[in-house]
Parts: C-alpha cells; sequence; structure tokens
C-alpha cells in the first residue's frame, strides 16, 4: 500500500472526531467503500450513499483537499495496489509477533472510542426503549461475534427474562428464532465479511415483522442493509485477527442502558439472581 493511500485513510480516521455530525457520517460511509469512492461519479455516490455531493465536498476539504478529486484519487490509488485489508490467514503470514504492546494498546483504545458517539447513543436509547416493549429479544452472533453475543446474552439475563440467544441446541442453528413476530426484536452482531447465518436469521425475523438492530464494522455492510438500526464499532487491529474489544463495549453499553431504563425493577432482579447464585455455591468461599 503506498503512503499516499495510507495518507487517506489515516486522515479521515485522524480528523474523524473534529468533523460535524454530517460530514462523519459521510467519513463512514466512505470508508466503508473505498472501490466505490474510487469508480463511481460524485452523483452515483450521493444516491448510493443517501448523503448529499456536497457533504463529499466538504469532506474533502476539511481534509486539506482542493476539491473532491484529490480525495477520490487516494483511493484509486488502494485499488491500484491492492486491498488494504486482508482476511486472518492472510494476515498471519505477515503478522509481526514482536509488535509493540503500547501500539496494540493505542490500537484498542481507538476502538472503544470509536463506540462513544452520539449517533450510537441515539440508536442504544431507542434500543432499550423497544427492549422494554418487546415480549422476546433474540441475539445472533456467529464466527467471530459468538462471544459478543455471549456476552451480552450474559448482562442481560440478570434483567431481562425474554432474553434469549440463538444457537445450535436441537443440532439446527435458528431453533430459538421460530416463532418472531411485530411483538419481538432481535439484536444481531457481524463484521466484514458478515456471517451468511447471521444475516439470513436476521432477514428472516424481520421479514416476521420484528424489529432489528446491528452490531456491525461499517455502516453498509450485509447486516447493516438489513437491519432497522444499527451501532458502528472499530475493529482494527494490530494482532492478526480483528478486534472485538469495540463490540464487547458497545454491548457493555447497551446492557448498562437497559439496566438503567428498568431503574429499580433492574436492582431487584439483580439482587434476586445475586442470592440465587450464593445459595447455589456458584462463587468459589475466599479463604
Amino acid at each position: 500500500m503506498t503512503k499516499q493511500a495510507i495518507s487517506v485513510q489515516e486522515q479521515l480516521r485522524d480528523q474523524y472526531e473534529n468533523l460535524s455530525r454530517t460530514l462523519r457520517r459521510t467519513a463512514n460511509w466512505v470508508l466503508a467503500n473505498p472501490a466505490e469512492v474510487a469508480t463511481r461519479p460524485l452523483n452515483e455516490l450521493s444516491t448510493l450513499s443517501g448523503r448529499s455531493s456536497a457533504s463529499f465536498i466538504r469532506l474533502a476539504q476539511e481534509l486539506g483537499y482542493d476539491g473532491w478529486k484529490g480525495l477520490r484519487e487516494g483511493f484509486a490509488q488502494i485499488l491500484r495496489d491492492g486491498p488494504a485489508e486482508s482476511m486472518f490467514a492472510e494476515r498471519l503470514v505477515t503478522f509481526n509477533s514482536l509488535a509493540r504492546p503500547q501500539t496494540m494498546l493505542r490500537t484498542e483504545l481507538k476502538n472503544v472510542q470509536s463506540c462513544y458517539t452520539a449517533e450510537n447513543a441515539e440508536v442504544i436509547q431507542e434500543t432499550v426503549e423497544r427492549m422494554a416493549k418487546a415480549r422476546r429479544i433474540a441475539l445472533i452472533g456467529r464466527r467471530s461475534c459468538t462471544p459478543v453475543m455471549t456476552w451480552l446474552h450474559y448482562l442481560l439475563r440478570i434483567t431481562c427474562p425474554g432474553a434469549v440467544l440463538a444457537d445450535d441446541r436441537g443440532g439446527a442453528f435458528g431453533l430459538d428464532l421460530l416463532g418472531l413476530d411485530q411483538q419481538d426484536m432481535v439484536i444481531s452482531a457481524s463484521f466484514s465479511p458478515c456471517s451468511r447465518e447471521t444475516v439470513g436469521a436476521t432477514c428472516r425475523a424481520a421479514a416476521a415483522g420484528a424489529w432489528t438492530l446491528g452490531i456491525v464494522d461499517a455502516p453498509l455492510n450485509a447486516l447493516a442493509r438489513v437491519t432497522d438500526r444499527h451501532l458502528l464499532v472499530g475493529k482494527e487491529s494490530d494482532a492478526f485477527f480483528d478486534s472485538m474489544v469495540g463490540a464487547m463495549a458497545i454491548v457493555q453499553w447497551l446492557a448498562s442502558a437497559w439496566a438503567l431504563r428498568l431503574g429499580t425493577g433492574a436492582v431487584q432482579r439483580a439482587k434476586e439472581y445475586q442470592k440465587l447464585m450464593v445459595e447455589t455455591g456458584a462463587f468459589e468461599p475466599e479463604e
């Protein structure tokens, strides 16, 4: 990858917090769709993204370019040099096992910080309100996102008896999703390239009338395109595999927001849960 191509993406990420809310959304789309940016006219990008042509031009100017052409050329260079990202097997070939812990820590901090946006706060607020009205809350996460949704289920089961984690019990994925309708909701997580099972199950739930939320790494990845709303998280990594730290942070935020929404009801259920854990000997006694 050339220095110019690296500069384009790093500029967008480094300047992200300084951008307006409108330009952040445009920047998210640009970062998620480098091939489209490099090959399509500005009016087509506007149609595809739902953002105005002026927002693309203003974004380029905010980054120091005279106009859209300069920023577009940076992404064209990415295509000429080859994709910036590769899947884990290819990354493992060049993985530097001696990468400094300080560098890895900085990257993980960026992943966490990228979660706490005004856009995500708005979506979380809507989600907890829908959770309060939902009969069932189905959680879907496959492949690398399995621990993310397992953790969310672990957190929610203390205060949300209607939460169910879709898994392989009974020999067929998705049995927990049978009978979903407009009284229910689904929370799914998947990063590019998205899990076919996750996207398919989410689509079926949406077709049945359930409201859907996606936890995604790009605003227009395969899962984001089929959900009603989405939470955007970072997955950058100095290791050979995508980071799940940002996704873990967002589900922690969501579960905390849900507990606050319940108020004293959450406290009472938590006390009952804790009492049961103690009575059944779930904890190893301290010496």
